[in-house]
């Protein structure tokens, strides 16, 4: 069981293919296709012989907390994209039975959003994802686990035991 696990965990692990594993599962937790999000980071992960885990991992980005501010985000800059300008909505839209039509009137904007923002994102955590993994392996990640250690004790150094 310990060898399937590290043989998933450590499947196409080489910097390049995390960051661009980290990239997808990004890009698709921006996109509106909740409940099968999980699917296609699996799915795609596993068509591009990309590290599954951190797919799957990243594409958990956009959980309820975080939700609504990627939505929101998404939204906007769909509507920046489309229209021209941010939108103007509030809370107190999207209650009531007016909020259904509301929310198929920005359908479109949530997608183009979603797209843009998910590769935005994507992007950027993918590069530094890729960048972190190599400079880590790079020292074998010595000189950052002792400096964390360094700074760790330090804040407790006058503590009482």
């Amino acid at each position: 069981m310990r060898a399937a696990v590290a043989r998933v965990l450590h499947e196409n692990a080489t910097p390049a293919r995390l960051g661009w594993s980290v990239g997808l599962g990004v890009f698709i937790a921006c996109t509106p296709l909740y409940g099968l999000q999980t699917l296609l980071a699996l799915g795609a992960a596993w068509l591009l012989r990309l590290n599954r885990v951190a797919t799957l991992t990243a594409a958990q980005i956009t959980m309820p907390p975080l939700a609504p501010l990627f939505i929101f985000g998404a939204v906007q800059i769909g509507a920046w994209l489309l229209h021209g300008r941010f939108l103007v909505i509030g809370l107190a839209d999207f209650r009531g039975p007016g909020a259904v039509a509301l929310g198929r009137s920005l359908l479109g904007a949530w997608v183009l959003g979603g797209v843009v923002l998910g590769a935005a994102l994507g992007a950027l955590l993918g590069l530094a994802t890729a960048g972190v993994v190599r400079a880590r392996r790079r020292d074998g990640g010595a000189a950052l686990l002792a400096a964390a250690q360094r700074r760790a004790a330090a804040r407790y150094a006058g503590a009482p035991p």
